[in-house]
């Protein structure tokens, strides 16, 4: 009993051990290597000092094997790792705010969890002022979908806010992009290199003139 139980157990791990080299978990794999490398590559050189050559060593793949995964190069490398990372941070916001009991803190939410998104992602990365200068006119082209995915979030919220009585407001639509665009003045556009006791006090800030501004007389 106890030599099949071994033979059972034996022939499980090879199982799975078979599994885990499959050619879809390889792929996947080898994606994930080539897409981790180029965005810490990026993030420490810019795109223009990080070479195809230099992302192929770090992931440990032949420089072939990135043309195979991104026949276009470094642009498509770089724009498939931005969405991986813009999505992974989006689930989160959107959850946030969807989960919210009024359109005052669902808008809240959406600001908060937004800058501390962005934040985080410039300090696990290490970026500074300059580098992020030359990366966001390529990143922003990427974000095109993201930051309309965004401001029907935030048109959706001022639009309950207006039906639950706790915004006034002409129109939801032009609100929305109105807070987008003083999101962008507190993080793509504006400084990445504060303290956090001053990136807390501009947060608190930003939050109170947009709900004070939205709210009914």
């Amino acid at each position: 009993m106890v030599d099949r139980a071994v033979a059972r157990s034996y022939d499980h791990l090879m199982s799975a051990s078979q599994d885990d080299q499959s050619p879809e978990v390889e792929q996947t794999r080898a994606r994930e290597r080539i897409l981790g490398s180029a965005m810490v590559l990026i993030s420490r050189y810019g795109v223009r000092g990080t070479k195809l050559a230099d992302i192929a060593s770090r992931a440990r793949l032949a420089k072939t094997t990135l043309y195979h995964y991104f026949p276009g190069g470094k642009s498509t490398i770089f724009r498939a790792g931005v969405n991986q990372i813009v999505g992974r941070v989006w689930t989160q916001v959107e959850s946030a705010v969807r989960g919210a009991a009024s359109a005052p803190e669902a808008l809240e939410r959406c600001i908060r969890e937004h800058v501390e998104a962005f934040d985080r992602q410039m300090m696990t990365r290490g970026l500074d002022q300059a580098t992020w200068h030359e990366i966001k006119a390529l990143a922003d082209r990427v974000l095109v979908d993201w930051y309309a995915r965004e401001l029907a979030l935030l048109t959706e919220v001022l639009e309950r806010g207006r039906e639950e009585g706790a915004f006034e407001l002409a129109d939801a639509a032009t609100g929305a992009r109105f807070v987008q665009s003083l999101l962008r003045g507190v993080t793509v556009d504006g400084p990445i290199e504060t303290t956090v006791r001053e990136r807390r006090a501009e947060v608190d800030q930003l939050v109170g003139v947009v709900l004070r501004g939205f709210a009914t007389s």
